[in-house]
């Protein structure tokens, strides 16, 4: 069995189990040579059923922003991530329409993605290999089930692992419920055309079906070569990033053990020459510790005392000049205040949104606002009532005043 190296490997999966590919002289994905094997991967595709995938559309193309309203999503259908999971959530612009942005947004659920242990340096999302025709469906086999990937122009809007195994009439009707659900909610138009990526079990039967069933143009492509992947998603399984953090961990540990025993080596000599003199300059410390300690004592009470004065004379923290600022990064709508407190070193609001897109939008500006930058924000999942408004309470803590 012949060896590849992981100059420019993919791990992918195939129709029916992974599959190694390798990069060709002009660039693209091909398969390996037939019995190759790879001691390292430098990129693994993520399979579809790994990820929770779905489209949406955000008012604002801040990152943070964006993922907040990605985590309300997958709360919505049940799906809990810690704030620390940075590297479990991805997604890629579609199409923007004046303030409305179109997404396509990925979380990484399946840690484990292989039986096996190879760690690749990149993982990026199965569909991110396939070129999607423009304004159409493509559909491909992939570790014993049919995916479907719908696209809004050049780009993909919406992939979706099937149920079924087959592509018969219940895998079709699937492909439609979800069809018509994108349109409904003006995600894509109307497919144009449908591709089906060839698999050694595809026949015309199937082919003929999927025409007769979307009555539109249907082509099937060949599997290679697979496309270049031009955004990155910056996913990575909860194992794998464990392990670069231990691995980065270790190094640091062993440099700084090293660098240690070096120090000690360098200073050992001389720290014994002069210990007895250290601790006589200790000693006379000590007792001028103990002198100025009285005095030391009624500084520290009057710096007590000064802090808490601090409200009655720094204007900063004037209830009125915090109710200013407050009311100065509002937007024009979508927030609207119920409740203002001023506590010593805290701030409590209290309020309503229009949507929790808003709220999580008012988030955002108040932990970025220059007003009250000095300020650590606490701002709870806001709740959401029937009529989709969202409730939410704030508060912010200056340094200092942590319990």
């Amino acid at each position: 069995m012949s060896s590849t190296t992981s100059a420019q490997t993919l791990l992918f999966p195939g129709s029916q189990d992974w599959e190694p590919w390798v990069v060709d002289k002009q660039g693209r994905w091909i398969p390996a040579a037939k019995g190759a094997s790879f001691s390292e991967v430098s990129v693994m595709a993520i399979p579809t059923r790994s990820l929770c995938a779905f489209p949406l559309t955000v008012a604002s193309d801040d990152p943070t922003v964006v993922k907040g309203m990605i985590r309300v999503q997958l709360e919505s259908r049940g799906i809990l991530l810690n704030e620390s999971d940075t590297e479990t959530i991805s997604y890629l612009k579609v199409s923007s329409n004046r303030d409305q942005i179109q997404i396509l947004a990925f979380a990484l659920l399946d840690h484990q993605v292989n039986d096996g242990s190879t760690e690749a340096d990149e993982f990026e999302p199965s569909a991110y290999f396939h070129a999607v025709p423009e304004d159409g469906i493509l559909l491909w086999r992939e570790l014993g089930h049919w995916v479907a990937m719908f696209a809004r122009g050049k780009q993909p809007a919406h992939v979706q692992s099937l149920s079924q195994p087959e592509l018969n009439e219940d895998a079709i009707q699937e492909i439609q419920s979800i069809q018509e659900g994108l349109i409904l909610q003006e995600l894509i138009d109307s497919p144009k055309v449908v591709e089906i990526v060839k698999t050694d079990t595809l026949g015309p039967e199937e082919v003929a079906l999927v025409g007769l069933n979307f009555k539109t143009e249907v082509r099937v492509r060949e599997r290679s070569p697979l496309a270049k992947v031009e955004t990155k998603s910056q996913l990575v399984p909860e194992s794998v990033a464990e392990a670069r953090r231990s691995q980065t961990l270790k190094k640091r540990i062993i440099w700084g053990i090293a660098a240690a025993f070096g120090l000690y080596a360098i200073f050992l000599g001389a720290w014994a020459a002069q210990l007895w003199m250290k601790d006589q300059e200790i000693v006379a410390l000590k007792e001028t510790v103990e002198e100025l300690e009285p005095e030391a004592s009624k500084v520290r009470q009057a710096r007590l005392e000064v802090e808490e004065l601090r409200p009655s004379f720094d204007y900063r923290l004037f209830p009125i000049e915090l109710f200013n600022r407050c009311v100065e990064i509002l937007p024009e709508e979508g927030i609207r205040l119920t409740h203002f407190e001023i506590l010593p070193g805290s701030i409590v609001l209290r309020g309503e949104a229009s949507s929790s897109t808003a709220a999580v939008t008012w988030k955002a500006r108040l932990r970025s606002s220059d007003s009250f930058r000095e300020y650590r924000w606490d701002f709870p999942q806001p709740a959401i009532l029937q009529d989709n408004r969202a409730v939410f309470t704030a508060t912010g803590i200056l340094p200092g005043f942590e319990e």
